[in-house]
């Protein structure tokens, strides 16, 4: 409407320049990447550095001797992957029966609250008297350590 009022009125007016319609300088599909950068940039710093550097030193000999000069210690490659696989290794067996004892433990767990979870969501999505009440309760085990840890 209005840039047709502006034509109109050059027309009108011989010798009266329309402005171009104004454009934004950046796409606006770069704002959410820009406001994103700060907490990327310390996701960064907090996670990924130390990882890297850790990732580092699982190829280097690095001992009590070593320590103080980690960047130089020696490099020994894929050898401590190679030692804790192998089934004559010195954490083999301990290394089996933890990753056999983590998995039985996440595939019970899930087997049985998965059931109780639904079970609850479905009892406590219905109509009934006081369903407000229950919801809150269901909601301390994840309440108390905040307020406790508040508290101390």
């Amino acid at each position: 409407m209005i840039t047709q009022e502006r034509q109109t009125a050059a027309e009108a007016v011989p010798g009266l320049a329309v402005a171009a319609p104004r454009r934004s300088r950046g796409s606006p599909l770069r704002a959410p990447y820009w406001l994103m950068s700060p907490s990327l940039v310390l996701l960064v710093v907090v996670v990924f550095v130390p990882m890297a550097a850790a990732f580092y030193i699982s190829f280097t000999g690095l001992n009590e001797n070593s320590i103080g000069d980690w960047l130089h210690a020696p490099f020994v490659g894929l050898k401590h992957y190679v030692d804790t696989l192998s089934p004559s290794g010195a954490f083999s067996s301990s290394l089996f029966d933890s990753v056999k004892a983590s998995l039985a433990f996440s595939i019970l767990t899930t087997l049985a609250i998965t059931p109780i979870g639904v079970g609850a969501a479905l009892l406590l999505n219905g109509p009934m008297r006081g369903r407000a009440v229950f919801r809150g309760l269901m909601l301390l085990p994840y309440v108390i350590p905040t307020f406790v840890s508040a508290v101390l």
